[in-house]
């Protein structure tokens, strides 16, 4: 069965982009609380790239974003989505979400005050290299290549998850990760969207199908180069606040023994002793009185908890999440105490903290079912209450084998 193309580029010119910058600047600046807006990334493909920007805001203060259906629907196609929240006062530190970041634009606020200077992370660069590409590969291509295997793919989505395989191979050299054989796809996947609006359909529909039988490649690739790189860290006594707390952290556990999962509700990530494979589960799970829902299971060698597990010893409401999220029946993990990537948790946590009054936005990072704020209105905060609810039920309700589908796994 041929793949079923969704999300599909629209033909923008950039005058488009250039118009929606405009329309940003004046929206947001007039906010209350709104002290700067930075401009992020390149917008290398008209009708495929998208607008990024950083929006920074007075700490601790109600601050209420332009909703998404205030702007125009090419507007909101160029945005791509809600703005990224930043404390003003954490600027200096931007760097740290993103340490491939190589130029940032001010096109609201003091020039002076928000001119973005790259930071000289040191041997920490590793640390913090290793720890975005595992974010990029973990949260990002092995969801999205849930969906190409369950027969849709998202073009849009698909050209930025995977033209920055390129930039994976350049971080490896650069800092040292041994690689292998270089991955086949990093250097073509650009290509496959060149030219994208002058192809016919049939052209397309070839250039994605044949892509999209390269990504797993990429994703194994970046994967077995990661686990390597890692795979000495030492290991931590695990506390006993994370073992199971529930009937079905009970069966997890079973189904999966030698495990440190975090369950984040629709999509839960199995770090497994042992496992030299990388897979892709998709269950629907009997949850008693509010029916079933769609999970997708991540199966990762144990040696990829490290990034995360920083969480466990840094406070904050990110950290607090991500502690409710986790159980284990290990008696030790692997943990990247690297200075840098607790640096980075501290920066993380204390964004989220001083910008929990800001609404309509969402933040650079994981956040492991954190709730945003919205200023819709009371039915879709009644939602959210309701949402909240079947997540406690699930959680504390039993499972069974049936309706259990493996999508794809392959060894490192």
């Amino acid at each position: 069965m041929p793949l079923k193309l969704t999300d599909l580029p629209r033909p923008l010119p950039f005058s488009v982009y250039e118009e929606t910058r405009r329309v940003v600047v004046e929206r947001f600046k007039s906010v209350e609380g709104v002290r700067a807006i930075l401009e992020f990334g390149t917008m290398s493909l008209a009708g495929l790239s998208d607008f990024d920007t950083f929006i920074l805001v007075d700490e601790n203060t109600p601050v209420t974003f332009p909703h998404m259906r205030e702007f125009s629907t090419d507007q909101r196609y160029v945005m791509g989505g809600r703005r990224q929240i930043l404390s003003k006062g954490l600027f200096p530190d931007l760097n740290y979400f993103d340490p491939w970041f190589v130029e940032v634009k001010t096109l609201y606020g003091d020039p002076e005050t928000y001119r973005f200077k790259k930071i000289d992370f040191g041997d920490g660069y590793r640390a913090l290299s290793l720890q975005f590409l595992y974010q990029k590969t973990v949260y990002g291509s092995l969801p999205l290549l849930a969906e190409i295997r369950k027969g849709e793919l998202p073009v849009r989505i698909f050209f930025g998850d995977s033209v920055q395989y390129g930039y994976f191979l350049r971080e490896f050299k650069k800092t040292g990760i041994d690689y292998g054989a270089e991955d086949p796809g990093a250097s073509v996947y650009r290509s496959f969207f060149q030219g994208w609006f002058e192809a016919s359909e049939n052209e397309r529909q070839d250039r994605m199908e044949k892509a999209a039988t390269m990504f797993p490649e990429s994703i194994r690739w970046t994967l077995r180069a990661l686990t390597k790189a890692v795979s000495t860290l030492p290991k931590k006594p695990v506390d006993a606040g994370l073992r199971p707390r529930s009937v079905y952290q009970k069966y997890l556990l079973k189904r999966y023994p030698g495990s440190y999962i975090v369950d984040t509700f629709n999509r839960v990530f199995v770090y497994q002793k042992g496992r030299t494979s990388v897979g892709l589960e998709v269950k629907t799970v009997n949850s008693g009185c509010i029916g079933n829902y769609e999970c997708l299971f991540i199966l990762l060698p144990l040696e990829l908890a490290c990034f995360g597990a920083v969480h466990l010893s840094t406070p904050g409401p990110l950290s607090t999440q991500y502690r409710k999220c986790v159980f284990t029946d290990l008696n030790e993990i692997p943990v990247y105490d690297d200075p840098q990537l607790i640096r980075l948790s501290e920066i993380t946590n204390r964004n989220l903290a001083e910008t929990a009054r800001v609404q309509n936005g969402r933040y650079y990072e994981m956040l492991y079912g954190y709730t945003l704020r919205s200023s819709t209105g009371l039915k879709h905060k009644l939602g959210y209450v309701w949402n909240d609810l079947k997540k406690k039920i699930i959680r504390n309700a039993g499972n069974s084998e049936a309706n259990i589908k493996q999508l794809w796994e392959t060894s490192l």
